[in-house]
């Protein structure tokens, strides 16, 4: 949904091309960060939809996730890291 994040440490790169020269490159083992964009309209090309321009009622509900995102973002990899080692043998 429109303003949600999701943060991983690793994993695969899906359906997302820019993702899959970069795993390709590098591997799966680097941290990411998805921000939800909203559905598309219905019969709405996907590609389009995410390459276009935002409203200014997309870019208020962003800009809260914006604005805290470097404080959860340090948060979230602690504790990723943390449970990424603890779970290593």
């Amino acid at each position: 949904p429109l303003g949600t994040f999701r943060m991983k440490l690793n994993g695969g790169p899906g359906t997302h091309n820019g993702l899959k020269s970069i795993v390709d490159i590098f591997g799966e083992d680097f941290p990411r960060l998805r921000i939800g964009l909203g559905k598309p309209p219905e019969d709405f090309d996907l590609a389009a939809w995410v390459l276009s321009g935002l409203t200014k009622e997309e870019l208020t509900a962003l800009k809260g996730v914006f604005d805290h995102l470097p404080e959860v973002l340090g948060t979230r990899l602690d504790n990723l890291k943390t449970k990424r080692s603890s779970s290593e043998p």
